[in-house]
C-alpha cells in the first residue's frame, strides 16, 4: 500500500525564500483542470524547489490551475487550488484534462460477481479507500489510462471519489441487437471468424468458423474495451467470438457443392511432375501447408486423383491428391528452420516485430492466411498464450537440433525422463549450473519443454522456462499486496506460503488468469497476475533536496513500502547503499557536496566532493542523506546525560551519585562543542528524568548528526577501573559510523584521562539499540573505585573528559 507523506519527514524545512521577479506572471492565464502525471507530485508555497512541502499528488488526481509563473531558472510552474490549500507545482508534472483523462456523461456500470476494491489512484498500488458490493451498480464520471496503459474508471461514490480498474466493471446498458442474437445462429462474414477461449482478442484462438459453418450463440459480454463478444457453441467446442466477425446465419435451401480452386500440401514434403504420374519429371518439390492454386485435375490409368497446380507465372505441374487438403494442417507442431525468425502482428512484413526466435525454436501452429503477394503466413503461439506470425517458409515440420549452452534459472529444477511433469525425476539441478539443449518440444498441455544435456553426461527434459542463455533475461513479477501462493491455479487450493507486498517473485510459466512463481528460496505456488505487477513498489523514488537554513541539503528518496536499507563506504569518499530495493530513481539535478550518483539493481552509490561527509537515515517511508562540510562547525550533537531525578544511578562509597556526575560532565561538554561552532541539545539540563524511549525518541525526531549518552560505571569488586565505550550494531541502522564514532572518541577520552582503556565493546543498550542517529554511550570511570571516584569529583577531570569527547568527535567529522 503506498503511503503519501506531506510533511511527515523527520527534517524539518526552515527555507529561506529565493526572490521572486512578478515581471514572470502572465496575467492573462486563465484556470485550467489539469491532470498529475507522476507519484507523489511535491506542491510547494512558491515556484522552485527551494520552497518547502505543502502538501502532495498522486497519479491521475484532477487539479485546478489558477496561476502559472516562470521562475529565475526559466522554469515553468502552475499554481493550483486543492481547496484547503494552494500551492505551486512544476509543469512537467501536470497535463491538461483533456490529455489522458476522459469524461462520461454518469454513465452506470456493474461490479458482477466480484467485491471490487476502490482506490485512491489509477493504480493497483495506490490506497483502498472504499469497496463496492457484488452486483452493484455504480456511476462512472470518467476514466484514465495510466502509464501501464491500463484503462481505469472515476467512479462516484457519493461522499467519496476514487478509482476501479476497469477489468471488474461492465456497462449495464441495452444492447437488443446482440440480446436478439442469443439462441440464434450466426457464421464469420469474411469466411473466417476466430473463436477465443474469452472474451479479448488476447485470448488462445480455440477454433475457426469457416465459410458458411454455422454456431449457436449461448450469451454475451460486453468487455472493458466495450466491445460485444458472443459466447457460442460448435459442436462440444464452445468460445467466444467478437461481434465485428459474425453476421445471423443465412439459411440456404440448396447449398452448392464448393468450387475447389486453392488446396494446400498436407503431407511434409511432396513432388510436382510433369505429367499425372510418378514416372514423370519431378518440376518442383512442395512442403506441409504451402498454398497451391489448382487449374485442372485428371484421374489416371491407375485410378489415382491428381491435381495440376500453377507455381508461378511459368511453372505449372501435376499433384496427387493425397499429399492436399482443402485446410491446411493447424495444430501441430513446428521448428524455426533458420538462424533467426521474426514473429510478427500480421502476416505481412511491414507489420511490427513481436518477438524474433532462434534456430530450433518449436511453435505450434494455429492459423494460416496468404496475403495479397500470395504468400503463405502461419498464425503461431510462440510462448504460453502469446501468439503470432511467421512467413511459412521459416518453418519445418522436421525436428531442428539446437546444441546451444543455457544455464539453471530457478531453485528447484527437476530433470525428467519425459516432457511432462508426470515423469519420473532422474536428477535434480542446481541454480546456474550450465547444461547444452538439444531441441525443444510443445507437449499436448501447451507447455514447452527442452531436452537438455548435462556436463556429466545425464540427459533429460526440462520446461523452457527452467533454463536461460543469460540468467538476466529471467522474468521477475512483485505482489501488489500481501498474498498466498497456492498449490495449483484456483482458489480452492491450499497455500504453500505467504509473500508480501513487493516481494520478487520468478515468473515460470502461465495458465489462464494464473502464474506460476517461485521465490528466493525455491519455494513454488500459483497466484493471480492481476494481483502482480511487472515493476516492484520496492524502490527509491521521487528524489528531491530539502536545504536548511545552515545550507546544507538533505537529499530525500521517498517508499512506497518499507524495506531493508544498509550502507558502507565503498572507498574513499564514495558511500555504498544497498538493500532490498530493485530500482532506484536519480535525481535530475546537481546537490552540493557530491559530485556523482549512480545505481545498479540494488546498489545506490554517492561520491561526495573533497571535505564533505554525510549523515543517513532510514525511515519507513523515505531513505535521507545529510550533505554536511568536514569540523565540527554546523554539526548537530545531542548529548544524553545518563539518570536523574529519582534514578540515580551508580552510587559511590562517599554517596556521590552517578546522576550528578553524567550532568555536570554533558554541560562541561555541551561548552566544548558550542565554541567550535557545534549546535548541541542536552537530553536533560537539569536533575530531571527521563525514560529511555523519551531519549531516543528525541533523537530519531530530530535531524541531528550524533548520540552521547555519559554515564560513569559500578562494580561489586572495588578494584574495577577504566574507561570503556558502548555500540550496538546488529539493531542500530547507523552501527556501521556508531563504531566510527566510538573509535575517534573512545581513543581522544582515554587519552584526555588517563584512564584504564577498557576498550569499545557491543552492547545491548537501549539508548543505542533504539536509536536511528550514529550513537554510542561512554563509561568515564569507576564510582565503585576509591581512586576513580576520587577523580570523578574534580570538575577539571570532568572537563578533561569533555575535552578528549570533543577531539574524538572533531575527528570524526573530518574523515569520510
Amino acid at each position: 500500500m503506498k503511503k503519501f507523506v506531506a510533511s511527515s519527514l523527520a527534517i524539518s524545512t526552515a527555507l529561506v525564500a529565493p526572490s521572486v521577479s512578478f515581471a514572470n506572471y502572465d496575467s492573462s492565464f486563465s484556470a485550467t483542470e489539469m491532470v498529475v502525471d507522476g507519484d507523489y507530485v511535491n506542491v510547494r508555497k512558491g515556484a522552485s524547489t527551494d520552497y518547502e512541502v505543502v502538501t502532495q499528488l498522486f497519479s491521475g488526481q484532477e487539479v485546478t490551475a489558477i496561476d502559472q509563473f516562470t521562475n529565475n531558472n526559466g522554469q515553468l510552474w502552475y499554481r493550483i487550488d486543492l481547496g484547503s490549500v494552494k500551492g505551486w507545482v512544476y509543469s512537467d508534472l501536470l497535463i491538461k484534462k483533456e490529455a489522458k483523462y476522459h469524461d462520461i456523461d454518469d454513465v452506470t456500470m456493474h461490479t458482477g460477481n466480484n467485491v471490487v476494491q476502490v482506490h485512491r489512484g489509477a493504480l493497483a498500488s495506490y490506497r483502498e479507500v472504499a469497496s463496492i458490493e457484488t452486483n452493484e451498480d455504480v456511476k462512472v464520471i470518467g476514466y484514465f489510462i495510466n502509464e501501464l496503459d491500463e484503462k481505469w474508471y472515476h467512479v462516484d461514490l457519493g461522499e467519496i471519489q476514487g478509482w476501479v480498474f476497469s477489468e471488474y466493471l461492465t456497462d449495464t446498458k441495452s444492447y437488443p441487437e446482440a440480446d436478439a442474437l442469443v439462441g440464434e445462429y450466426i457464421q464469420a462474414i469474411n469466411d473466417q471468424a476466430t473463436v477465443h477461449r474469452g472474451a479479448l482478442s488476447t485470448y488462445r484462438v480455440t477454433y475457426t468458423l469457416s465459410g458458411d459453418e454455422q454456431a449457436k450463440v449461448l450469451d454475451y459480454f460486453v468487455n472493458h474495451n466495450e466491445e460485444i463478444w458472443y459466447n457460442v457453441a460448435v459442436g462440444d467446442i464452445k468460445g467466444w467470438v467478437i461481434d465485428s466477425s459474425i453476421q445471423k446465419a443465412v439459411e440456404q435451401d440448396e447449398p452448392e457443392e464448393p468450387t475447389i480452386d486453392t488446396l494446400f500440401v498436407s503431407s511434409e514434403q511432396a513432388f510436382v511432375h510433369r505429367g499425372a504420374m510418378t514416372d514423370y519429371k519431378t518440376v518442383a518439390t512442395v512442403v506441409r501447408n504451402q498454398q497451391l492454386d489448382v487449374i485442372d485435375q485428371f484421374t489416371n490409368s491407375e485410378n489415382q486423383l491428381w491435381y495440376r497446380v500453377q507455381l508461378s507465372s511459368g511453372l505449372a505441374g501435376w499433384i496427387q491428391a493425397i499429399h492436399l487438403a482443402e485446410k491446411p494442417v493447424l495444430n501441430e507442431q513446428m521448428y524455426v528452420n533458420v538462424e533467426n525468425a521474426n514473429v510478427r502482428k500480421g502476416a505481412t512484413t511491414s507489420y511490427d516485430v513481436v518477438a524474433t526466435l532462434p534456430k530450433g525454436s518449436a511453435v505450434k501452429v494455429v492459423d494460416t492466411f496468404t496475403n495479397s503477394e500470395k504468400e503463405n503466413w502461419l498464425r503461431v503461439e510462440f510462448a504460453s498464450e502469446e501468439f503470432g506470425w511467421i512467413y511459412a517458409p521459416l518453418l519445418s515440420n522436421e525436428v531442428v537440433h539446437i546444441e546451444e549452452s543455457r544455464y539453471v534459472g530457478t531453485t528447484t529444477s527437476e530433470l525428467k525422463r519425459g516432457a511432462m511433469f508426470g515423469y519420473k525425476t532422474t536428477t535434480v539441478l542446481s541454480y546456474r549450473e550450465k547444461v547444452t539443449v538439444l531441441r525443444e518440444f510443445i507437449n499436448d498441455y501447451g507447455q514447452k519443454w527442452v531436452n537438455v544435456r548435462t556436463e556429466n553426461g545425464t540427459a533429460g527434459w526440462l520446461p523452457s522456462w527452467e533454463v536461460y542463455a543469460n540468467l538476466n533475461d529471467r522474468t521477475f513479477v512483485y505482489p501488489t499486496t500481501n498474498v498466498d501462493l497456492l498449490r495449483g491455479a484456483s482458489e480452492g487450493y491450499s497455500a504453500n506460503t505467504t509473500v508480501t507486498n513487493g516481494t520478487p517473485l520468478l515468473k515460470l510459466w502461465n495458465f489462464g488468469d494464473w502464474i506460476n512463481v517461485e521465490t528466493a528460496s525455491g519455494i513454488r505456488g500459483w497466484v493471480l497476475e492481476r494481483n502482480t505487477a511487472a515493476v516492484s513498489p520496492k524502490a527509491l523514488l521521487t528524489p528531491t533536496v530539502h536545504t536548511k537554513s545552515d545550507g546544507n541539503p538533505t537529499l530525500v528518496w521517498e517508499k512506497d513500502v518499507n524495506f531493508n536499507v544498509s550502507y558502507s563506504n565503498s572507498s574513499s569518499n564514495v558511500l555504498k547503499i544497498t538493500g532490498d530495493f530493485t530500482r532506484v530513481q536519480l535525481p535530475s539535478f546537481s546537490v552540493k557536496g557530491i559530485s556523482k550518483i549512480e545505481s545498479t539493481k540494488n546498489t545506490l552509490n554517492i561520491t561526495f566532493n573533497l571535505n564533505y561527509t554525510y549523515t543517513i537515515r532510514d525511515y519507513k517511508d523515505s531513505l535521507t542523506v545529510k550533505v554536511v562540510p568536514f569540523g565540527l562547525a554546523g554539526k548537530k550533537v545531542i548529548v544524553d546525560a545518563g539518570h536523574g531525578d529519582h534514578d540515580p544511578g551508580a552510587i559511590s562509597p562517599s554517596n556521590m551519585t552517578e546522576k550528578s556526575v553524567n550532568l555536570k560532565t554533558a554541560e562541561f561538554l555541551k561548552k566544548e562543542l558550542e565554541a567550535r561552532g557545534a549546535e548541541v541539545v542536552l537530553t536533560r539540563s537539569e536533575d530531571t528524568f527521563l525514560e529511555l524511549s523519551e531519549r531516543t525518541q528525541i533523537a530519531n525526531e530530530s535531524d541531528y548528526d550524533a548520540f552521547i549518552s555519559i554515564h560513569s560505571n559500578n562494580y561489586f569488586d572495588s578494584n574495577a577501573r577504566g574507561t570503556e565505550t558502548y555500540i550496538d550494531t546488529d539493531y542500530n541502522f547507523n552501527g556501521y559510523k556508531s563504531r566510527e564514532l566510538a573509535n575517534y572518541v573512545h581513543r581522544d577520552l582515554v587519552s584526555a584521562l588517563g584512564s584504564y582503556n577498557r576498550g569499545v565493546k557491543e552492547g545491548n543498550l537501549y539508548v543505542n539499540r533504539n536509536n536511528e542517529l550514529p550513537s554510542i554511550l561512554v563509561e568515564l570511570g569507576f564510582l565503585s573505585n576509591p581512586q576513580e571516584e576520587a577523580l570523578l569529583k574534580q570538575d577539571s577531570y570532568l572537563k578533561k573528559a569533555a575535552q578528549g569527547i570533543r577531539i574524538g568527535l572533531d575527528k570524526y567529522f573530518n574523515q569520510f
